[in-house]
């Protein structure tokens, strides 16, 4: 916890880690060739002719009590209370590319970046899952994971920030 930190940081490192601490979010930061992850999930699907990504993501997120993000194409966030939200990165901002190794790990940086500056955990997973598309979109085709966070001036720019 943070406060058996205390004597051990300096008060802004204790500040941001209270803040990461307090406002935990679910992320999976692992290489995405060759591994798997399995959820086993109680309840069978209850609508439709599968159990949706929509539905999974937002069970996890009441299970774990915090934001999850289930990265993807169409990356889900869901929020305890069931709130959700899809980022889409089909057609004119798909983005195939983002399919390299750690770009997940720059993706939970962007969050925690955000978290940092004060955005609410599902404003900041939403926001970041936004950006982390955009600057993949900026960079184009090869980029590899440390491509990513060098785009953010000019996505910002473009944005008029």
């Amino acid at each position: 916890s943070p406060d058996q930190l205390r004597g051990e940081l300096n008060s802004q490192d204790l500040a941001l880690y209270r803040l990461i601490w307090q406002r935990t979010l679910a992320s999976q930061m692992a290489d995405a060739a060759g591994v798997t992850v399995s959820v086993k999930l109680a309840a069978p699907a209850t609508r439709g002719p599968a159990y949706s990504k929509v539905d999974a993501t937002r069970e996890a997120a009441a299970r774990a009590g915090c934001v999850v993000l289930f990265k993807g194409p169409d990356t889900v966030i869901a929020d305890p209370s069931g709130r959700c939200s899809i980022n889409s990165a089909h057609y004119d901002r798909a983005a195939p590319w983002l399919a390299t190794a750690g770009s997940g790990d720059v993706l939970a940086g962007f969050i925690a970046g955000l978290l940092a500056r004060g955005f609410a955990p599902m404003q900041a997973a939403e926001t970041a899952a936004w950006l982390h598309v955009e600057c993949a979109r900026k960079f184009g085709p090869g980029l590899i994971a440390e491509d990513l966070p060098e785009q953010l001036p000019a996505v910002f720019r473009d944005l008029g920030l």
